[in-house]
Order: C-alpha cells, then structure tokens, then sequence
C-alpha cells in the first residue's frame, strides 16, 4: 500500500506540471507579439488621452528614443515634440515619457 500512495502523489505532481505548462503556452504567444513595447506605448497614450494614427505616434516615439540615445535633455526632446506635432507641451511630455519607458532600448 505504501508504494501505490508514492506513485498517487507522483502523478498527481505530472498531472499539476501538465496543467501550469498548458496554461502557460497560450500566454507565450502574446508576450512575444509585443516584445517591442509598443501595444504598450499606444495603449498608454490612447488610456492618457492621445490618440492619432499610430504611425506618427509611433514616429514621435521614435524622436523620443532617438533624442534620448544621443544625449538630447528631456525638456529638448519635449519641445521638439510640440513643436513637430499638434501635442500640447504636457502631451508631448507624456509622450516622450511613455517612449522612453516602452519604446527605447
């Protein structure tokens, strides 16, 4: 009797492992979609308020990212987002921060 309770309680152990690896093979899926970050960076922007095509927030994104990469201070890379778009200063500001955190490397 004592080694039939051994082999109950290494089933069950297979049958839990089986069950974690078959819930988490449908989530691999998704995280791979947006290892870039930027479902992320739109949905924060549209969640904030800022919506337009996603190829120019995208692209203002990018001035973000890029500006940060080459030393560019924040409140330059704020400006020029202004400026280049129809953000207000306080969008723009959202903007570049919402970049930096899902967009740049």
């Amino acid at each position: 009797m004592g080694s039939r309770a051994g082999t109950r309680t290494g089933t069950g152990t297979m049958l839990v492992a089986a069950a974690v690896v078959t819930v988490a093979m449908p989530l691999a899926p998704t995280a791979a979609a947006n290892s870039d970050g930027s479902t992320d960076y739109i949905y924060d922007l549209n969640n904030s308020g800022i919506g337009g095509p996603t190829d120019q927030l995208m692209a203002l994104g990018s001035v973000a990212c890029t500006g940060k990469q080459n030393g560019v201070d924040r409140s330059t890379s704020v400006s020029e987002i202004s400026k280049s778009s129809s953000l207000q200063p306080a969008d723009a500001a959202f903007l570049y921060d919402s970049a930096t955190i899902f967009l740049c490397p």
